[in-house]
């Protein structure tokens, strides 16, 4: 999880400055200290952040302020309307070299077209049911890295919210073939324990008689009639 605290050499590492610039700042933005003990002194990564971005001289924007918030959004509201993590949003803004607009009265705020544009996923928006990687542990019995590899050659959308990641119920299920009506269809396994026939065996046959396969995910699926139609045949040949 995320330290929202950190140490006085942290800091000046994380703003990439030195200990007695970092003194400086937090004497002009008088930046609140939280002292553990008599040695130990933490500061807030959020206050942090604020002050790179300040450094980075911010436009003013003129009086007319009511007009110009109507295209402005905070922090805070692209965090809660994205639904990501105050690292997240300001390494992205360090990223796409983005600053903030300070306001008459004080507060930082950011353009939404542009918020919109670095953080918005159309499809995640429109997701409506997930599932968190320990669900999907315990009903799978996959281990992460598998799981990874399934979301990752898949494409399976994926969220994180609060230090969770979710994974779209809809996409995991047709990448296991769940959604997929089973009925009037074998898989290798169900062809291999009717007919006694090995797996590698099976497969020289579907290839030589040129079944069709439906695959789905991982799995792969064979009409019924097509296959007891060739080993039927193979059966009475014999």
């Amino acid at each position: 999880m995320e330290n929202p605290y950190l140490s006085l050499t942290q800091a000046a590492k994380l703003l990439q400055i030195s200990r007695t610039t970092l003194y400086q700042l937090i004497k002009k933005y008088d930046l609140p200290l939280r002292r553990l003990t008599a040695r130990t002194i933490r500061v807030a990564q959020e206050d942090l952040y604020k002050i790179q971005y300040a450094e980075k001289t911010p436009q003013q924007m003129p009086a007319t302020s009511t007009e110009n918030r109507s295209i402005l959004t905070t922090r805070e509201e692209v965090m809660e309307t994205y639904q990501i993590s105050n690292a997240w949003f300001f390494s992205q803004l360090k990223k796409h070299n983005i600053k903030a607009t300070k306001m008459p009265g004080g507060g930082f705020y950011y353009n939404r077209e542009e918020m919109d544009r670095i953080f918005s996923n159309k499809q995640v928006l429109h997701i409506t049911e997930w599932y968190t990687f320990s669900e999907v542990r315990d009903m799978s019995g996959l281990k992460t890295e598998t799981i990874c590899g399934i979301v990752k050659k898949h494409k399976i959308p994926k969220k994180k919210v609060n230090n969770i990641v979710y994974l779209s119920k809809r996409h995991w299920e047709e990448a296991r073939g769940n959604t997929f009506n089973k009925e009037g269809y074998y898989t290798i396994t169900e062809i291999s324990e009717k007919y006694g026939l090995s797996k590698n065996h099976i497969f020289c046959l579907i290839k030589d008689k040129g079944v069709e396969r439906i695959k789905i995910g991982i799995f792969a699926y064979f009409k019924k009639e097509d296959i007891d139609k060739v080993l039927t045949t193979r059966n009475v040949r014999k």
